[in-house]
């Protein structure tokens, strides 16, 4: 019998911003869980996308090692991409991440089956993957919400990472509208004592995109903000509700000419010595990684590359 351990970190007193999970009462040979997940879906040959908020539900035969995964997922108020998957094999791995140990359930299929409307849902690549990091605990930064399941009574945090095709055209992929991502920074600036040009580089600073979906606004948060190698390190950066737009290749948020907040004693306190002249952060493909660039008032040019969840090469 496959045993699906749910490892992880547990997150019982964190609050989901989408929708909460469901314990059931079910066979010993059967698992159910239900995960909240943000959607993007788009059409080949437009530019535009819909943005979407689910839950997947998740139904494992531990005796077969097979799963079958349900949502229904509101495109407008007059369509609605609704199935649920014939019976797929999962594989398990598991990995040590952020000092615990952390499990990657996943389903992939073609042709697993067809909507209530009998579109094909095809190309189906889906995990459960706990290996997303965490933003540090900052007074004057709110919490971050996670996604949050319950399995067995006891509450995890498990993304949803899913991309497939439904019909011949339609798109789906999902992400998380809480996200921190983690990588390495450069930034070029001019020593204003040598004159000399230098270049920064380190992988301290995190970058954490808070959305709200109803509004179409995002906030970045760049914890452990470093830019030049002289530069003391500021605990927390927050460039507050930019316009944040979805498109067929991903999102991004831009933000020119803006003052950002400093949190110093667990306030915000805006602070024009860090104007950003430009500021744009976006993510494509799988929207597990993001890249953003930025201009500070003062000289300093600066990149960052990263991701937020990861992702083992056997688990794709």
């Amino acid at each position: 019998m496959k045993k699906i351990l749910f490892s992880g970190i547990a997150a019982a007193t964190l609050a989901c911003s989408l929708t909460s999970c469901i314990k059931t009462s079910e066979p010993e040979n059967r698992l159910s869980t239900k995960v909240p997940t943000g959607v993007l879906i788009s059409t080949a040959g437009s530019s535009t996308a819909t943005v979407s908020s689910s839950v997947f539900d998740f139904n494992f035969d531990l005796v077969k090692g097979t799963a079958a995964v349900g949502t229904n997922i509101v495109v407008s108020s007059t369509d609605a991409i609704k199935f649920t998957t014939d019976e797929i094999k999962y594989s398990q791995s598991y990995w040590d991440f952020e000092n615990a140990r952390h499990e990657v359930i996943s389903i992939d299929g073609s042709n697993v089956g067809k909507t209530t409307d009998g579109k094909l849902v095809n190309s189906f690549k889906c995990s459960l993957n706990s290996m997303a990091y965490i933003p540090p605990q900052l007074e004057g930064v709110p919490e971050p919400t996670l996604p949050l399941c319950n399995i067995g009574g006891n509450v995890y945090y498990k993304y949803v990472d899913a991309s497939f095709k439904v019909g011949d055209d339609t798109m789906v992929r999902t992400f998380w509208p809480d996200a921190t991502f983690r990588g390495d920074t450069e930034c070029n600036y001019t020593d204003r004592t040598t004159g000399q040009a230098k270049t920064f580089k380190g992988n301290s600073a995190q970058y954490r995109v808070i959305m709200d979906l109803k509004k179409n606004t995002a906030s970045v948060v760049i914890y452990n903000a470093k830019f030049a190698e002289n530069m003391p390190e500021i605990k927390g950066i927050v460039m507050a509700n930019l316009p944040l737009k979805f498109d067929a290749s991903g999102y991004s948020i831009v933000g020119n000419d803006s003052v950002p907040y400093v949190v110093e004693a667990g306030k915000l306190v805006s602070n024009p010595a860090y104007k950003m002249t430009e500021f744009t952060f976006a993510s494509s493909g799988d929207l597990t990684k993001g890249n953003c660039s930025f201009t500070i008032r003062g000289g300093f040019n600066c990149n960052f590359s990263g991701k937020y969840l990861n992702i083992p090469t056997t688990a794709k």
